[in-house]
């Protein structure tokens, strides 16, 4: 500036400058929402008041969502970085999802390692345009012959908003593994055979004796005969070939 408009800027406050200044103020307002403000008070480049002023402005006017940080006695160059990173880790904070769908998953866990009876089933008040990708390549809502694993479900919106959830399918427990594929063994007690059915499409199944023993051991489709011929008089385990109890069986 010339020094006969400096004067002029610094004495005469109807300065078309100054007055353009003003109605630039970016300060005397009332931030709503969680404001955040970083300076150093060595920048040789931002006047560190700025903040400092701006802040109280804001508190005078009634704001309590607004914090200033000093960041230290850095200049410029060494204070950038660090107020970037604080405002990227300050949205990575308050930041909400565009789409969160609020779903319910249900898991019916595999019968046993191995085994492809395993399902998941997606819910939710109104699925409508979503769409239901699965990392196993899989999509839908509905899932089964499913295996002992984990998956991704990756939820698309009619607005192409996506939301991603982890799944795991596990092993059912005995009791579980009974009741969810209504095992029975008919008759019981017998002598040569039983018949063993169950709602599932194939179990691995073992025998064993009341010292721990495995006695038998095969691979089931249900209505299959069970022979028991070889052996002694006794009351068994039948179990999952990964150890979880099915029922008992008694030999006469």
């Amino acid at each position: 500036l010339l020094p006969d408009q400096l004067e002029d800027f610094q004495n005469n406050p109807d300065n078309p400058m100054r007055i353009a200044l003003e109605d630039n103020d970016l300060y005397d307002w009332t931030p709503q929402v969680q404001t955040r403000l970083y300076y150093c008070e060595g920048d040789d480049q931002v006047n560190y008041m700025n903040s400092v002023i701006a802040e109280e402005f804001f508190a005078e006017n009634g704001s309590t969502s607004v914090t200033a940080l000093d960041g230290g006695d850095y200049d410029h160059s060494d204070c950038a970085p660090l107020a970037m990173l604080g405002g990227f880790n300050f949205f990575q904070d308050v930041i909400e999802p565009s789409f969160n769908p609020q779903i319910d998953i249900e898991v019916t866990e595999a019968s046993a390692i191995g085994a492809e009876d395993g399902a998941i089933s997606v819910t939710a008040d109104d699925i409508t345009g979503w769409s239901f990708d699965w990392s196993n390549g899989s999509t839908g809502a509905e899932l089964d012959g499913l295996s002992v694993g984990f998956l991704v479900l990756t939820i698309t919106n009619d607005q192409g908003c996506t939301a991603e959830f982890d799944v795991s399918i596990g092993v059912m427990t005995g009791l579980e593994l009974a009741e969810s594929i209504a095992f029975s063994v008919f008759p019981n007690p017998a002598s040569e055979s039983t018949k063993i059915t169950f709602s599932s499409s194939m179990l691995y199944l073992q025998i064993v004796a009341p010292t721990g023993q495995i006695v038998a051991q095969q691979q089931m489709s249900s209505g299959e005969e069970l022979h028991l011929s070889n052996l002694e008089a006794g009351v068994y385990s039948l179990m999952t070939t990964d150890g979880r109890f099915l029922s008992r069986i008694v030999k006469f």
